[in-house]
């Protein structure tokens, strides 16, 4: 979202006819926060702020054969100017958030629509990351959690907690 009630919104580079919100894979070793501001940044060129997770699905008949979680979070826009990834995108552009709902969508694009639109109309708070101690290996893990709005200011990416 860029503050000013607009959704940024993409087209595949196979189906330019479909217009929908960005999406992505998880690197190797990458945080949910981090996947999706490089997902945003390499095909549109958008710099953004990690805000929060809104939602996420879960299905058991993905790639491979294997599961998939899908997260949808709220991004902040800190820069406007597309510049496309040709070798992914169609084409990208900046919309109305009451346009997005008037598209031709899939199943799940309309499903994602109608979790944004509550999370704007609502307020909603998202799902809050913290960082916590990760029992099977040295480091840290991310919780990820519901939070009152006084709670909810996004994840702190810069630095861990302090462990005892």
């Amino acid at each position: 979202l860029d503050g000013k009630g607009n959704i940024l919104l993409i087209t595949e580079r196979h189906t330019p006819q479909l217009w929908k919100i960005p999406g992505g894979m998880v690197d190797r070793g990458e945080d949910i926060h981090q996947a999706v501001q490089r997902e945003v940044l390499e095909e549109t060129g958008i710099r953004t702020e990690f805000k929060k997770v809104i939602a996420f699905r879960h299905t058991h008949q993905a790639l491979m054969g294997s599961g998939n979680i899908y997260f949808v979070c709220i991004l902040q826009a800190l820069s406007q100017d597309i510049k496309i990834d040709p070798a992914e995108l169609g084409d990208a552009r900046w919309a109305p958030l009451q346009e997005y709902y008037t598209l031709e969508l899939t199943a799940f694009q309309k499903a994602m629509g109608r979790i944004v639109r509550e999370h704007v109309e609502a307020n909603h708070t998202g799902i809050k990351g913290e960082r916590v101690a990760n029992t099977f290996t040295d480091g840290t893990a991310i919780m990820w959690h519901t939070a009152s709005d006084g709670l909810l200011r996004g994840l702190d990416t810069h630095r861990a907690p302090k462990l005892t």
